[in-house]
C-alpha cells in the first residue's frame, strides 16, 4: 500500500483541498483497517496513523464548513430546532459544546479566507486554527494582513512551536501598536500574588498570578525538584502520583528545606534565562511584526518578552542570566560556548544547550529540557573534553538507544544532528518543532 499523506509532512497539505482528494485518501486504507492490521509493516501503519490524523482535521474543517453554511440558511428551523448546535446534537453524536465548538470556528473563520483554505486542505490542523484565532484575538486587521504568512511559517511545526511563534507574533503586533502586551486580566488579584480562599469541603483553592520571569523561575525551580526527586528514587513512574501532585509535593519540599541557589552576596539567585536576538537590542529597527516573531526575546520556556523588558530587567536585576545570541533560519537560537575538562557539563554550559536545544534533539521528540541531559558526542571515554558544540541535550530513553541500543549519531558544532538506526539508515530530519516526514522504516524481523 502506498497512500500518499497529504498535509501530515507538506507545507502546502492537498493542493486540491477537495473532499473527493480526502476520500481516495480513506479508500487507499481500506486493506489495513478492514483486516488488515495483523499482515501489516511498519510502513503501513506508520502511513495509516499519520493519514488518519490528518483526514480528522480535514474532516472536522469540512463539517464546519457544512454545518455552517446549513445555520447560515437556517436549515434547523425546518425541524423546529432552536439552533444549529442544538440539531446537531439532536441527530448525532455531537454534545453541546462539540457543536458549539465547530459552529464557533467557521463564525471566527469567515475573515480569515487562507486559514480556512489551509485548514480544508490539511495545511494545518484545528488545534493550529485554534491558535491563530487565540493569538489574533483583538488583532484582526492585523491576522487578516500577516495569515498567509503566518501560515507559511507556522505549517511544518509541531503545534508547540507553532504557539511559541503565534505568542511573540502578538507581542510583536500589540508593540507596533504601542500597546501592552499583557492582556487584561478577570481578577482584581496584583500580579506576583497567591491568594489562598476554601474549596470544597475541606479543601483549598491557592490562586498564583506571576509575571513571566517570575513563572519562568517559579517553573524551573520546581521542575527541577522533580527532576532531583526522580533521580534519587523519591519518584518511581509507578508511584501513582500525577505530574501536578509531584510539583506541589516538590514545591513543599524546596519551601521546608530552603533549598536556594546563592550568589556571592548571599542573595537569592534566580533560575531565569533570557534569550535575547542582539537585533531586538539595535535602535530605530524598522521590520514586520512576523520577522520579529521568527527572533524574539524570550524566556529560556519560550515566554515571549517585549524589548523594554529586556533592557529593563538587565539593568535591574543583575541575578538573571541573558543569553546573547541569533536565531538562525531554521529557528534555532545559537549561543556562544566554551570548553572545559571536565566530564560533566558545567551550569552555564547546560544554560547555553537549553538556549539552543531547548529540549531533547532525538528526531521527532518533544521532551523538555528540563527531562534531558547533556550528552557528548563523541563520547567522553575518546574526547576527554567538555565543550558546548560537543554536547547534545537527550532524555534518558534516548541517550540510553544511543549507549545501548545501536542508534549512532552525527552532531555538527552547530548543534544540528543525523541519527542513525542500528542498520545505518538515518532516522527523517526537521529542525526542532517541526513535523517530521514520513520515510520507509526497516522491516522489523
Amino acid at each position: 500500500m502506498t497512500a500518499d499523506v497529504h498535509g501530515s509532512g507538506s507545507e502546502l497539505g492537498d493542493p486540491s483541498g477537495t473532499f473527493a482528494s480526502l476520500a481516495a485518501q480513506l479508500v487507499e486504507l481500506a486493506p489495513i483497517l478492514d483486516g488488515g492490521l495483523a499482515s501489516s509493516t511498519v510502513g503501513e501503519r506508520q502511513q495509516a496513523v499519520v493519514t488518519l490524523c490528518s483526514a480528522l482535521d480535514r474532516i472536522e474543517a469540512a463539517t464546519a464548513t457544512v454545518a455552517g453554511a446549513s445555520g447560515d440558511r437556517s436549515d434547523h428551523a425546518l425541524d423546529g430546532a432552536r439552533s444549529m448546535a442544538a440539531w446537531m446534537c439532536a441527530r448525532t453524536e455531537a454534545d453541546r459544546p462539540r457543536a458549539g465548538f465547530l459552529l464557533g470556528l467557521h463564525d471566527s473563520l469567515r475573515s480569515f479566507d487562507a486559514i480556512e483554505t489551509a485548514w480544508r486542505s490539511g495545511a494545518i490542523g484545528t488545534a493550529k486554527v485554534r491558535a491563530m484565532l487565540t493569538f489574533g484575538s483583538g488583532l484582526e486587521a492585523e491576522l487578516a494582513r500577516d495569515q498567509e504568512v503566518l501560515l507559511g511559517h507556522i505549517a511544518p511545526l509541531r503545534v508547540r512551536k507553532a504557539r511559541m511563534v503565534l505568542a511573540h507574533w502578538r507581542y510583536a503586533v500589540l508593540a507596533e501598536r504601542g500597546e501592552s502586551p499583557d492582556d487584561p486580566r478577570p481578577t482584581d488579584q496584583p500580579v506576583n500574588s497567591i491568594r489562598f480562599a476554601p474549596g470544597v469541603g475541606h479543601e483549598t483553592n491557592a490562586t498564583t498570578i506571576l509575571d513571566p520571569l517570575h513563572a519562568a523561575e517559579f517553573r524551573s525551580l520546581v521542575d527541577a525538584e522533580v527532576d532531583r526527586l526522580f533521580r534519587t528514587g523519591h519518584y518511581r513512574a509507578d508511584d501513582g502520583m500525577t505530574m501536578e501532585e509531584r510539583r506541589l509535593d516538590a514545591q513543599l519540599g524546596l519551601m521546608r528545606r530552603g533549598a536556594l541557589v546563592q550568589t556571592e552576596g548571599g542573595e537569592a539567585k534566580r533560575s531565569v534565562v533570557l534569550l535575547v536576538d542582539v537585533r531586538h537590542l539595535l535602535p530605530g529597527l524598522d521590520v514586520s511584526a512576523v520577522e520579529r516573531a521568527l527572533w524574539p526575546c524570550a524566556t529560556a520556556d519560550g515566554t515571549p518578552l517585549s524589548r523594554q523588558d529586556v533592557l529593563d530587567t538587565l539593568a535591574g536585576d543583575p541575578a538573571v542570566t541573558a543569553l546573547l545570541g541569533f536565531y538562525g533560519i531554521a529557528g534555532r537560537f545559537r549561543p556562544v560556548g566554551e570548553v572545559s575538562t571536565n566530564r560533566l557539563a558545567s551550569a552555564s554550559q547546560r544554560r547555553m544547550l537549553k538556549a539552543r536545544d531547548d529540549g531533547c534533539m532525538w528526531p521527532g521528540c518533544d521532551s523538555p529540557a528540563t527531562r534531558t541531559r547533556a550528552h557528548h558526542e563523541p563520547p567522553f571515554e575518546q574526547s576527554r573534553r567538555t565543550t558546548t558544540d560537543e554536547l547534545v541535550s537527550l532524555c534518558h530513553h534516548h541517550h540510553r538507544c544511543r549507549h545501548e541500543q545501536g542508534f549512532a549519531i552525527d552532531l555538527d558544532p552547530n548543534g544540528d544532528l543525523v541519527v542513525k538506526r542500528p542498520d545505518g539508515t538515518p532516522l527523517p530530519a526537521e529542525p526542532p518543532g517541526r513535523k517530521l516526514p514520513l520515510d520507509e522504516p526497516p522491516t522489523r524481523e
